[in-house]
């Protein structure tokens, strides 16, 4: 294909993943990897969650004022759970950060990154040639910024003029 293609397809690439932020995507796989973990710290906070709402449960259809013993030892037990979930919130959390970091340094790479890249390698390549003497020779040397030859225009000119007809586009849609 020719780079004229290759790099509108990489803008449309730029948009799409500009419409998926990084924590929509980071709380999807957060989502899918608790689902199938097997981090103790993970199942643990599962079976204290599922333990949790059992007890509240049954602290809840227990009377405070006919079986006091049973309310308060059900009480001192959700009370501990509790805690103890708060802290599992705590250390999941952390391993979530983390996930959120890596989310976001990937999503940094297919985009910027990638289109850094290509705007290095093909600096000096022209993507289109404009015709002769039609515009004046500084918006020439302007459209071939920064190594294109003179009467072309270069990479990063077309990633600017693809991205805003897609950002056009993109506010019509919405």
């Amino acid at each position: 294909m020719s780079l004229l293609i290759n790099l509108a397809f990489v803008a449309l690439w730029f948009r799409l993943l500009s419409i998926l932020t990084t924590t929509r995507v980071a709380e999807f796989l957060w989502q899918v990897l608790s689902k199938v973990s097997t981090d103790e710290k993970v199942l643990e906070l599962r079976a204290t969650r599922s333990r949790l709402v059992e007890v509240r449960q049954e602290r809840t259809e227990t009377s405070s004022k006919d079986e006091f013993a049973k309310w308060a030892k059900l009480d001192r037990e959700y009370n501990k759970l509790k805690a103890r979930m708060d802290l599992l919130n705590a250390d999941v959390g952390r391993s979530r950060a983390s996930l959120q970091n890596y989310v976001r340094t990937a999503r940094w790479l297919l985009s910027s990154g990638l289109k850094l890249y290509l705007l290095w390698k093909y600096s000096s390549r022209p993507v289109v040639w404009l015709p002769r003497n039609v515009l004046p020779r500084f918006v020439e040397w302007v459209l071939s910024f920064p190594r294109a030859p003179m009467g072309s225009i270069s990479a990063s000119w077309w990633l600017t003029i693809v991205d805003h007809g897609l950002s056009a586009v993109t506010e019509l849609i919405k």
